[in-house]
């Protein structure tokens, strides 16, 4: 099960817990959420674990939920507008937006932002397919429009500098192209392909 390392406050009173954010791990831990992955250090940086699987399950669905409301707020339609429309610069600023927006807490991996988008592009009506998941070898995302006759392919890369995300999202471009990722894709009409770079809470795509 994995940790994080965070500062506990043992004097934490109901009159701080709100004074700043990072108060809430002290709380969790002194409620029991939360337990040693390892030295306990008074006042220090210590590191912390999810009790058992069944408070992972739980976290995993309250996040779930608060994603799914947050987003169910916002029709999404620039977004889609953008990425139909093969608007890079567009789909970059709405999707670092909503990285602003909706998650405050996150180890900035790689299958973060695979969830993240897939979670962003789900329940609009099309076929979002994972194909990490499915064991294909194929790109990270793909999105089908049936209806329309239209996809976009997406391959997703991270970076921990800002100044190199147009680099990085132009390898996963290349990436897509070099081997061939939605030839699949019989029938469709339009099939739009998009590199991604992200960077913490920023992200960047190419077309």
């Amino acid at each position: 099960m994995e940790s994080r390392s965070q500062r506990i406050i043992e004097t934490l009173t109901y009159s701080t817990l709100f004074t700043n954010s990072e108060n809430i791990w002290s709380l969790l831990f002194a409620t029991g959420y939360l337990t040693l992955a390892g030295k306990y250090y008074p006042n220090g940086s210590t590191q912390l674990k999810l009790s058992n699987y069944e408070i992972r399950n739980l976290f995993a669905s309250s996040v779930d939920e608060w994603f799914t409301d947050v987003i169910s707020k916002d029709s999404r339609t620039d977004l889609f507008d953008s990425l139909w429309n093969s608007n890079a610069d567009s789909l970059s600023e709405i999707v670092s937006q909503y990285l602003f927006d909706t998650i405050s807490y996150y180890d900035y991996r790689e299958d973060y932002y695979h969830a993240f988008l897939a979670g962003l592009l789900s329940g609009a009506g099309y076929v979002v397919k994972l194909n990490r998941e499915m064991g294909t070898g194929g790109a990270d995302i793909m999105l089908l429009d049936k209806k329309n006759r239209r996809a976009a392919v997406f391959e997703i890369k991270r970076t921990e500098s800002s100044d190199s995300m147009r680099n990085i999202a132009e390898e996963a471009l290349l990436q897509i192209r070099e081997k061939e990722y939605g030839k699949d894709l019989e029938g469709y009409r339009t099939i739009l392909f998009y590199g991604a770079a992200f960077c913490r809470k920023n992200a960047l795509f190419c077309n």
